[in-house]
């Protein structure tokens, strides 16, 4: 875990994010023809005097975010034990999203492409970074900092 300090010297580690999985595979693309759901797992790893975990977010790379906040959890370590999720995807919905953001279904729009992210914060308010050697904290925590959020299983939705 990354240890930095804040402002008045306190040691933060950083959370970290392990064992992601889209559909039970770590590494990508992941194929879905049409329409269909994705199952997004994931392992939360804390520092025990940083705990609990505060709050996480899931942002779909479709302009959809999932959070889960005001609440106190525990961290989930172990990959038999993950965090668990599923989100719906269609084509017709993503090609529609593209009219604004070019990008997520390029070229000739037959294949559209996204990758999920996660945030962790734990009570101090500390994020993961993109990696475990990152860690961001406070006002650096947010949904707009790219750089605080982890995931790299891109997901291509084909049209059928």
């Amino acid at each position: 875990n990354d240890r930095s300090r804040d402002r008045d010297g306190y040691c933060l580690v950083a959370p970290v994010v392990a064992n992601a999985k889209v559909n039970d595979r770590t590494t990508g693309p992941v194929a879905i023809t049409g329409s269909g759901f994705i199952n997004l797992k994931f392992n939360s790893q804390i520092d025990p005097e940083q705990l609990p975990l505060t709050s996480y977010f899931v942002d779909w790379g479709d302009g959809q975010i999932t959070s889960v906040t005001g609440v106190e959890m525990q961290n989930k370590p172990h990959e038999q034990n993950p965090h668990n999720m599923y989100h719906f995807l269609s084509y017709w919905d993503l090609l529609q999203r593209s009219l604004t953001t070019p990008a997520l279904c390029p070229g000739d729009r037959s294949v559209c492409r996204l990758t999920p992210k996660i945030q962790l914060r734990d009570k101090w308010g500390v994020c993961n970074g993109r990696n475990a050697s990152e860690g961001f904290w406070a006002t650096y925590c947010t949904l707009n900092n790219t750089q605080a959020w982890a995931g790299n299983i891109a997901i291509e939705v084909r049209k059928e």
